[in-house]
């Protein structure tokens, strides 16, 4: 349901634009309501990608990031914004 929102939100500017809460929101759903998988970190890599590029990355987000990606790809996005 939370990427359903998600795509709606991209497609359809008329709903607004996501900010940091749109990614925490995301991300802790990943974090509650996908099991431990590729699929939840694909998720956990698009929306941090997103909040990244739109300029939302906070230590909060950060926080979420933690808890929503496997340890792999959490110290694999880590490692990408100390060196870009």
């Amino acid at each position: 349901m939370a990427m359903d929102q998600w795509k709606d939100l991209k497609s359809n500017p008329n709903l607004g634009f996501a900010n940091q809460v749109t990614y925490g929101t995301l991300l802790r759903a990943c974090a509650n309501l996908l099991p431990e998988s590729t699929e939840r970190d694909e998720a956990v890599r698009l929306f941090f990608e997103e909040c990244k590029v739109n300029g939302f990355l906070t230590p909060r987000i950060v926080d979420q990031v933690q808890t929503a990606a496997s340890t792999a790809l959490y110290q694999e996005l880590m490692a990408s914004c100390t060196t870009n």
